[in-house]
């Protein structure tokens, strides 16, 4: 009994010596992930079924942003993400302006064999050729206007985005 309390013991004080610290730097550090996975509300603004992105659209009346990337190896797709997609800036202007739409082409991270056929076949309609390329798209799925990444941070690419849409009507 004293050998199984002691393993015990040093099981609890082993976990509790590896876990980190906390200090001000971690929390700011974790609000900060935390706002920019989704500025407004708890729900994911990103889709990734085409289908529901168009019935968003269609019951808000608002464009669809389709993300076409290769998140895990693609390093432009990993620069847009981190310095425009994932921060609370675009997050808000996309939160109340757009349809978020993610069609993902990963070489690692698994994605349903249902998305990849899904994005397989988006990518072939749309023509896409290479990543990231952003459509902004209609309720419908028609195309308004092409992108890709772009450089200067959220600022820059949302006025970018707007001036797009304004082009497109």
């Amino acid at each position: 009994m004293k050998k199984l309390l002691t393993s015990v013991s040093i099981v609890i004080l082993t976990s509790l010596a590896m876990q980190p610290t906390i200090n001000a730097a971690t929390v700011e550090s974790a609000a900060v992930k935390t706002e920019n996975i989704s500025a407004t509300s708890k729900k994911p603004l990103w889709q990734s079924d085409f289908e529901v992105a168009k019935a968003q659209a269609k019951e808000s009346g608002k464009p669809i942003f389709a993300l076409f990337t290769g998140s895990d190896w693609c390093s432009w797709c990993v620069s847009l993400h981190d310095e425009v997609l994932s921060k609370s800036e675009f997050l808000k202007y996309a939160a109340d302006e757009l349809v978020l739409f993610e069609a993902d082409f990963p070489r690692k991270k698994k994605i349903s064999s249902a998305d990849k056929k899904q994005n397989q076949a988006l990518a072939a309609k749309y023509g896409i050729r290479g990543f990231p390329t952003v459509l902004i798209l209609d309720a419908e799925g028609g195309k308004l206007a092409e992108t890709g990444y772009k450089a200067g941070g959220p600022k820059v690419y949302v006025d970018h985005v707007k001036s797009l849409l304004k082009s497109a009507k």
